[in-house]
């Protein structure tokens, strides 16, 4: 498990990346322009990693363990209003992608309302046609960082609208110190092999070609692991019904 910057224990991902790269102790750590450039490349290696992450993962839900709250959010559903923009959660993170979408009805509850895509599913006259029908929401349709409900809502409900969705990982500081990155633990690696690989290769360092294996290696363990991480569920093999007539 590593954390970001131990000058004390040498064992930080500031301090491998120090060995890794051929500096001497504090190189980095004591100096403000280069922990601030490397700070940077780290960050750029978590994007790069939660990418891999979110595009490898199954039905486990992957989200940077940094965040003090949950994948998802609530917005007030206004009467007459369509479109309902998400860049960023309540904390500033980025929202990269929504993948489920609650509309809370008249009574309270909350029901789930089904993804169309209205430039190749059918029957999406609802969302251009221009009659603008009003109603309970049913359906909704993914644009850029907004969603567009069908029917319009024909009622206002605060946090009526419940939005679960992907998010950039946390963003390390240079004051940080402890901070851990928010993966398991087994592939805290990928936050020293990506940024020392990327500053070999442009130095043309003698290990490049060693770093660029490692990352690559350790890259496709935790794609694998995040693929097949929801080991609580079973597989089950059901038969094909094939009518032969």
């Amino acid at each position: 498990m590593l954390q970001f910057n131990t000058p004390t224990t040498h064992n930080g991902i500031i301090q491998r990346i120090e060995r890794e790269c051929g500096f001497n102790p504090g190189d980095i750590s004591g100096n403000a322009v280069r922990l601030a450039q490397f700070t940077s490349d780290i960050n750029s290696a978590g994007s790069e990693v939660f990418d891999a992450l979110i595009s490898s993962s199954g039905r486990w839900q992957i989200d940077d363990t940094n965040h003090a709250d949950l994948p998802f959010m609530y917005t007030n559903l206004v009467a007459g209003q369509r479109d309902y923009s998400f860049l960023t959660d309540g904390s500033g993170n980025m929202v990269l992608d929504i993948y489920k979408v609650m509309v809370k009805g008249a009574n309270g509850i909350y029901y789930e309302v089904d993804p169309v895509d209205v430039q190749t599913d059918i029957n999406m006259q609802g969302f251009y046609s221009g009659q603008d029908f009003q109603g309970q929401p049913r359906r909704y349709d993914k644009t850029g960082n907004s969603i567009l409900l069908d029917a319009i809502p024909s009622y206002s409900s605060a946090e009526g609208l419940k939005i679960f969705y992907n998010r950039t990982p946390y963003q390390f500081a240079v004051a940080d110190t402890t901070k851990k990155p928010g993966i398991p633990a087994l592939y805290h690696e990928l936050y020293v092999l990506i940024p020392s690989y990327a500053f070999a290769r442009g130095k043309q360092l003698a290990n490049r070609e060693t770093l660029f294996r490692d990352k690559e290696l350790l890259f496709g363990k935790m794609k694998v692991n995040a693929r097949d991480r929801n080991r609580d569920e079973q597989s089950v093999i059901e038969p094909e019904y094939i009518n032969s007539k």
